[in-house]
């Protein structure tokens, strides 16, 4: 059966050429990928099109103005033919025998609706950074995401395409948090999944880091409350929501009230922290700490207090006061699991040359592979 892969890309041509020759890598042949250009004003398309020279799997879309990651996704999942759905970042790669195991383990376990593989990272060249994103937990998955512990990267599950027909499509209408938002919702629909201990897929790190720039940006927060407020009402309508989950979802929107604070906005943040308590989002007394924290940020801000080292001071005093009443939801373990068998888990078989690869992905992974062994002897 067909897998199908969509990638959603803006403005990505010095990185979409390893993302396309790690699926020309594969050791499977029956697959299809569904590029969906976002109206880049850079090369992309142009690198789309010479992989596509003599390549039928690969088919690309081109939208005439940019419109986001999630309408991507949706147009390349209405494009798609194949039994099976994989969602890939226009920057990330695919080992080259992870279309052969997912679809194996797929066929083996008919039941499943989706099945969850492990993700690396990686810096330069997938291989080149021991650390899995993150790893299956003794906590229930749902948790883990409203723990803001997300348990796997977009490219991490295999779909059956009734799976995605019963999830929905990708909201088209947050700004950020589209994968957050998705995965829940995959997990609220009764879906049948399993994980596989295989890494087979690799997240590129980004070089600078932007949380806190756009995604906590005024219109990015105003989202993020409307998104957190629907799911709680969906996890009462179905029986799911509890003091545990209530708990989760006050340090989602403590995450919410701090950076509010963060941007000198208290009156938004009291705003905010309120309206949690009036949805009985927040138990009365996480509510009464959240309250004081919003006046001890307020004092940071007087006349005396304002200086640098002083608000910084003040900041970390408060940050560790509060530190095991009410947090920031950030896994400590997320992107910190070291795996020295992230080489060893890569299948390196044999490929035949990779037209239009400026530096064939094997190759690359063989030599990565190669050092962390003479590196280990």
């Amino acid at each position: 059966m067909m897998i199908s892969i969509i990638i959603p890309t803006h403005n990505r041509a010095d990185l979409l050429a390893e993302t396309l020759t790690s699926l020309l890598a594969q050791t499977w042949p029956d697959w299809e990928a569904i590029v969906v250009d976002d109206a880049s004003t850079d090369d992309t398309v142009a690198v789309v099109q010479r992989f596509a020279q003599g390549e039928s799997r690969l088919r690309l879309q081109v939208n005439d103005r940019s419109m986001g990651a999630p309408v991507c996704r949706n147009i390349g999942t209405q494009l798609a033919r194949g039994d099976y759905l994989i969602y890939l970042d226009s920057d990330d790669c695919l080992a080259p025998t992870c279309l052969e195991h997912r679809h194996h383990e797929m066929e083996a376990n008919p039941d499943l609706d989706f099945g969850i593989f492990l993700c690396a990272f990686f810096e330069q060249v997938p291989g080149d950074y021991a650390m899995l994103w993150n790893s299956q937990k003794a906590m229930p998955d749902l948790d883990r995401w409203l723990g803001w512990d997300s348990p796997w990267q977009t490219a991490c599950p295999i779909w059956r395409r009734r799976a995605i027909e019963s999830i929905g499509p990708w909201n088209e209408d947050l700004p950020s948090l589209q994968d957050f938002d998705f995965h829940i919702r995959a997990l609220l629909s009764n879906l049948n999944y399993r994980w596989f201990d295989r890494i087979d897929c690799f997240w590129r790190m980004p070089q600078h880091a932007t949380i806190g720039s756009k995604t906590f940006s005024p219109t990015h927060l105003h989202s993020h409350d409307r998104l957190f407020a629907s799911i709680a009402d969906r996890l009462r309508q179905q029986g799911l929501w509890n003091r545990d989950r209530q708990i989760l979802m006050a340090s989602l929107y403590f995450m919410l009230m701090d950076a509010w604070l963060l941007q000198g906005n208290p009156e938004a943040a009291t705003e905010l922290w309120q309206k949690a308590q009036v949805r009985d989002l927040l138990p009365e007394s996480i509510y009464r700490q959240g309250q004081g924290y919003i006046q001890g940020m307020g004092w940071m801000n007087a006349a005396p207090l304002n200086h640098p080292m002083i608000r910084r001071a003040w900041r970390a005093a408060l940050r560790r006061y509060w530190r095991w009443q009410v947090t920031w939801p950030i896994s400590q373990t997320l992107g910190r699991i070291r795996c020295d068998q992230v080489n060893a888990a890569i299948d390196l078989r044999p490929s035949s040359p990779m037209p239009y690869a400026p530096k064939p992905i094997l190759h690359q992974i063989a030599l990565a592979s190669l050092a962390s062994q003479q590196h280990r002897n």
